[in-house]
């Protein structure tokens, strides 16, 4: 999904410059990274800025910042449930909310 041309360029790259939403949404859910940058420093979204078509490159551009708000909130959602699953088992059950056996080396 993100293998690239002699240039650097993905897929997805391909897709923005063509202005290809479709295909821009089908490659990120099947694994297209939107981050990557091109051996000359242009991301799928620099491609995007540089279309004609306003409504094709407002749509994208929205695209993109979805995917984006998506990806940091799985992250965060990823990173609280790993650095203590203890603590988040415990905050979602009030019945042990104040039950701080699983947690002998925090001060309270």
């Amino acid at each position: 999904m993100n293998r690239r041309c002699a240039k650097g360029r993905t897929p997805l790259h391909a897709a923005a410059i063509n202005g290809d939403l479709k295909t821009l949404n089908l490659l990120v859910r099947n694994g297209g990274d939107y981050r990557l940058h091109d051996d000359d420093g242009k991301s799928v979204k620099d491609f995007v800025l540089l279309l004609d078509n306003k409504d094709i490159k407002k749509d994208i551009l929205q695209f993109l910042e979805d995917i984006h708000e998506m990806t940091i909130l799985q992250a965060s959602k990823s990173q609280q449930t790993s650095i203590c699953p203890s603590l988040t088992a415990c905050i979602q059950n009030d019945a042990t909310a104040n039950d701080y056996s699983n947690f002998p080396n925090v001060i309270f």
